[in-house]
């Protein structure tokens, strides 16, 4: 459902419950209970007409089909029985303590209220909210995960030609990516940019124009294409040292452990406090398209729709945050 939906804020509580905070099913079940991950996450990503309910996780590939199928045990498991009291209780209180915390201060009240107006919320919508979580029962939310979702997604990380291999196999409808798919028409959403990056402490960073033959020196982490053919090479691959490794999360644990250097996209960098982009004598930063490619009958489908759509206006809303102001 949208947020005018009357379903809406149900939807919010039962989303949290699910995967939406530390104290999840996901998270007891997947993290806490089965040591598949270092984390697991349910959100509600809506959209003017509907909205797309997501769970984001990395696994590894060993443990994936397993981790899965217990997401969709979780699901199952609030569809057959009610929320217990003390359960219900302590996700209210999640809510509403998040929802207090969103308007502690003048700026976060602004930030809110503009959400409000942004998306013709009634004024009072915030108040509501609290009512709304207040009085939700347990059994109200069993029958609203009955309703929602009724629609599964099912998502693989793969890596360079993995994801076109298992689009044209048939095993997924839809690909994002930046390796081109033969037959395919494909939509450009954005650029990649990929740069040599490392641990803050790594001696690479301290250096001031790093050459290729500084590179070729030190140790580089490769991520594994994860096509079965195993042929595609990324990025630039000139180092005598490599750890080749299967998934972007092993990773970034050596690189952070200062075990090497790798090419990553710059906004990954960006957002891991422990890296740092190295300063190149020379530019040498790699770029590939962001393709969106799907499959006719899954595009044709609602469900298939709904998630282009949401996919393409995400895009469109981190393109739009990252150009530059005119002042």
């Amino acid at each position: 459902p949208n947020r005018h939906h009357p379903d809406f804020l149900k939807s919010q509580l039962l989303n949290a419950l699910f995967g939406g905070y530390f104290g999840s099913r996901l998270m007891s079940n997947i993290r806490e209970d089965k040591g598949y991950t270092y984390g697991i996450h349910s959100f509600i990503q809506p959209h003017q007409q509907q909205s797309a309910w997501m769970v984001t996780t990395e696994a590894g590939r060993d443990v994936s089909r397993a981790t899965i199928e217990e997401t969709y045990k979780e699901m199952l498991a609030l569809q057959k029985e009610p929320v217990s009291a003390e359960e219900l209780s302590l996700i209210k209180n999640f809510m509403i303590g998040s929802l207090l915390g969103d308007v502690d201060g003048p700026f976060h009240i602004i930030e809110r209220w503009k959400s409000y107006i942004l998306n013709n919320m009634p004024p009072d919508y915030f108040y509501t909210s609290i009512q709304t979580i207040k009085d939700t029962t347990g059994e109200e939310l069993q029958i609203l995960a009955q309703k929602y979702p009724q629609t599964r997604v099912e998502l693989y990380e793969t890596v360079l030609g993995g994801g076109p291999s298992l689009l044209h196999s048939g095993a997924v409808g839809l690909y994002l990516g930046t390796q081109p798919v033969a037959g395919l028409p494909a939509r450009r959403l954005d650029r990649l940019h990929l740069v040599p990056s490392a641990a803050k402490t790594h001696p690479l960073v301290l250096i001031d124009g790093v050459t290729e033959a500084d590179l070729r020196a030190h140790r580089q982490i490769v991520i594994r294409d994860s096509a079965p053919s195993r042929m595609a090479n990324g990025s630039w691959l000139s180092a005598e040292q490599r750890f080749t490794v299967d998934h972007l999360h092993t990773a970034l644990g050596l690189i952070e452990a200062g075990m090497g250097f790798a090419w990553l996209p710059q906004t990954l960098v960006q957002s891991h406090p422990g890296l740092a982009m190295l300063t190149l004598a020379e530019p040498m930063t790699d770029e590939a398209p962001i393709h969106l490619v799907s499959q006719a009958a899954f595009a044709a489908g609602a469900a298939g729709a709904v998630l282009i759509e949401a996919i393409t206006a995400q895009f469109a809303v981190n393109k739009a945050g990252s150009a530059p102001q005119n002042k």
